[in-house]
């Protein structure tokens, strides 16, 4: 009689513990299980090897494709495998392909940097176009050993006979490891009718997103003994974990607001978390904090080289914001709320003398104007925001008065007919016509931001009344009802332009304006507004998708020509996450969650700098996002931005055990 062996996928210590306690044979560690699973960090790997005696396998993959990339990606595979390879586990999990045959070259070059390690090719198997070819091709490397499958697609007879024709061209090499959708019935079929006796789970292990005893050892029991168990016995013990098989509905089936969301709450929290303390926080912390004047050094490469002294007080306002903000909301360490003080202090050097003067564009190491006064609100108004949060995490209420006296000059400058006459000019290059006085997408958004977050810390008629006109300008003039979008530019008086920049909508700006005005629904509980503003964040999405390479675009010149401008950068896809994940934690939209999901995986295979050895994310890039390592910008708001409120959304949702505000 075979020895039956259960696999469960773990994404931290507790599961790794909670998978031994409950039984399990052995552990395939990951990252990302949201993406199908991505090479964790040595550390954790370290520490789950430490903390349990089962055997690990570890997984290798660094896209969430089944590529291995460029010759620089594919080094890198090597020089994580041979890292992980020399640590003392039972094997590493992988699987490259090249459409839909195996990219032997790819494999063979990564198992050989580690001779000694046994290998399991992963769920990859199930895109090949000749299953059992792949087979007869694996099986001459003698380091991969198992096969993970789900038995391929379709109804379940013809997957269970998948499996025996896989497991007769294995022969004795290869095992066959069932893994994918499998439930008690599957389980407990395969056990008694086939040769397959190893079987992987992550899902069914988990409760919450996290791996639990009791559901391991249900499974584990299931494997005990030749006949399994009896049904009645399983049901006995499903007493203890009564939801470890649901049933999930098709993807095409809307959810019920009543449902709970069908993502993995806990891999996102795990996920945003390590994106923001593993990843950002300790590169910012090393290369582009100024300990000692204070502020930002943003011009930085991706390996830390500072570019330029220079500083920005665009930045200054931003990092204040961003530090102080997560010293309220995230993590209440005194380093963080110091490195805020810090640039505040430097900040304070170049403040304007003249109240109806903006603060220079540029600033000297020490704080010092490095140059004339900008003519745009943008700079002061990133202040004023970082300003109030640093009010709040101090209880200084002259920081918030500060920022609303700010707040007050830059509505007076904006109201002027002369107001940045070349504002055109950065959305259509140095030919558009000037346009003075140019209401401005851009600039109620960052009015709406800064005020509403300010009332909600005090209330304040002046500035909420800026919110609602900023809110009233965007829904009702801006929105251009011939084509259903923002329109980035608006006349003075807010009638439409008749020339080019009717046809202008900034798609990156749109995008993340209506995430704001969606949070500012939600702080007046205006359902209607939400509902309005949610339909209009879709259409922008939609429009702004790239259908050839994903991802979306920015700034499409012109609506009736489709013409847009052909980069990539990394603000809009983080804006249309945040908002995207707010509709889902408001109302369970299946639009929401599909197009949330489809992005975040696209974000997470493009942007991120593994291949140059870098935490950083990519600013910007040509469409493909090939990477770049000339980049000279740290990205010290957006970034942290987008990982700080989908971490407190989604820790949100947790708490809601799921199900989205309106279901509760």
């Amino acid at each position: 009689m075979p020895k039956y062996l259960l696999e469960v996928i773990t994404c931290s210590v507790e599961d790794a513990r909670e998978a031994e306690l409950g039984g399990a044979g052995r552990l395939e560690v990951v990252r990302d299980l949201h993406l199908g699973g991505l090479t964790p960090p040595i550390k954790l790997v370290r520490d789950i090897l430490d903390a349990v005696s089962i055997p690990i396998r570890v997984m290798i993959r660094e896209r969430n494709d089944y590529s291995a990339g460029t010759d620089a990606e594919l080094k890198r595979l090597c020089s994580l495998a041979a890292e992980l390879g020399s640590l003392p586990v039972d094997g590493l999990v992988m699987g490259f392909l090249t459409g839909t045959d195996l990219d032997l070259t790819a494999l063979n070059t990564i198992v050989s940097h580690v001779p000694h390690c046994n290998s399991t090719f992963h769920h990859a198997f199930e895109d090949l176009s000749d299953p059992l070819g792949g087979i007869d091709c694996l099986r001459p490397i003698r380091q991969v050993d198992r096969i993970l499958t789900a038995g391929g697609s379709g109804a379940w007879p013809d997957r269970k006979q998948r499996f025996i024709d896989y497991a007769k061209c294995a022969g004795p090499e290869l095992t066959i490891l069932a893994g994918g959708g499998m439930s008690f019935e599957t389980i407990e079929e395969l056990a008694n009718n086939t040769t397959v006796h190893e079987f992987h789970v992550g899902t069914a292990a988990r409760e919450q997103g996290r791996v639990t005893r009791e559901r391991v050892e249900v499974l584990s029991k299931l494997l005990s003994k030749r006949d399994v168990m009896s049904r009645r016995a399983f049901q006995r013990s499903l007493a203890v974990a009564p939801v470890l098989f649901s049933l999930s509905k098709p993807k095409s089936m809307p959810q019920s607001p009543s449902e709970s969301s069908p993502l993995n709450l806990s891999a996102m929290r795990e996920q945003y978390r390590t994106d923001l303390f593993h990843d950002y926080l300790p590169f910012i912390e090393k290369f582009v904090i100024d300990r000692e004047y204070g502020g930002f050094h943003c011009s930085v490469r991706p390996n830390g080289e500072l570019v330029s002294p220079v500083k920005r007080a665009w930045f200054e306002g931003r990092g204040t914001w961003v530090f102080s903000f997560l010293y309220n909301n995230v993590a209440k360490e005194q380093k963080y709320l110091d490195i805020a003080a810090g640039s505040v202090r430097l900040i304070q050097k170049s403040k304007p003398q003249d109240p109806d003067e903006f603060w220079p564009k540029t600033l000297n190491l020490d704080g010092s104007p490095d140059g004339r006064p900008d003519t745009e609100v943008y700079g002061d108004m990133f202040i004023a925001e970082g300003l109030a949060e640093f009010s709040r995490a101090t209880g200084e209420r002259k920081y918030w008065n500060q920022a609303r006296e700010i707040v007050l000059k830059c509505v007076r400058r904006y109201d002027q007919p002369d107001y940045h006459p070349t504002i055109g000019q950065t959305y259509l290059g140095p030919t558009a016509p000037d346009f003075p006085g140019a209401r401005i997408e851009g600039v109620w958004m960052v009015f709406i931001r800064t005020c509403s977050q300010m009332v909600a810390m005090h209330t304040d008629p002046e500035l909420l009344a800026i919110v609602d006109r900023s809110v009233d300008a965007l829904l009702n003039h801006h929105f251009n009802p011939r084509f259903r979008l923002l329109n980035e530019l608006m006349n003075h008086d807010l009638s439409r332009p008749k020339n080019q920049y009717e046809q202008l909508v900034y798609a990156g700006h749109a995008i993340e304006t209506l995430w704001m005005i969606l949070y500012e629904a939600r702080r007046k509980n205006d359902i209607e507004m939400f509902d309005r503003v949610a339909a209009m964040f879709r259409r922008h999405c939609e429009v702004a998708k790239d259908r050839v390479y994903g991802g979306l675009f920015r700034n499409l010149t012109n609506v009736d020509q489709n013409a847009w401008t052909l980069d990539k950068t990394l603000f809009p896809q983080q804006e249309a996450l945040i908002g995207s994940l707010c509709l889902i934690e408001e109302t369970g939209d299946p639009w929401a969650l599909e197009f949330y999901t489809e992005l975040d995986r696209y974000v997470r295979a493009k942007f991120p700098m593994r291949s140059l050895h870098s935490p950083l994310w990519q600013v910007a890039g040509n469409r493909q996002v090939d990477p770049t390592p000339d980049m000279t910008r740290a990205e010290n708001y957006h970034q942290p931005r987008f990982l700080m409120l989908n971490l407190l959304a989604v820790e949100r949702m947790i708490a809601r055990k799921g199900k989205p505000i309106r279901a509760v």
